[in-house]
């Protein structure tokens, strides 16, 4: 897997967005009209050659390198915060 070169997200796609919107935000759609939307097959997942597409596609789900949580930033905060009031 490691020697595995990276899939390239089409050019044009803005991260955290899609570039092929839902008819609906998919919270305000029945699980039928979401899985129709994304072709999705409920009973059987994605095919091998479904998922080979969407990773050409759309790239890895990726966060990239992210800071992450750190408690002292946290407690820091939480003090100014409460010297504020």
């Amino acid at each position: 897997m490691g020697n595995q070169k990276a899939a390239k997200p089409d050019e044009n796609h803005v991260s955290g967005q899609s570039n092929k919107p839902l008819s609906h935000p998919a919270h305000a759609l029945s699980y039928q009209q979401l899985a129709e939307e994304l072709r999705a097959n409920t009973l059987n997942g994605l095919s091998a050659q479904d998922a080979k597409s969407r990773l050409d596609e759309f790239g890895h789900n990726d966060l990239g390198e992210a800071e992450g949580v750190q408690p002292i930033k946290i407690i820091i905060a939480q003090i100014a915060n409460a010297m504020t009031m």
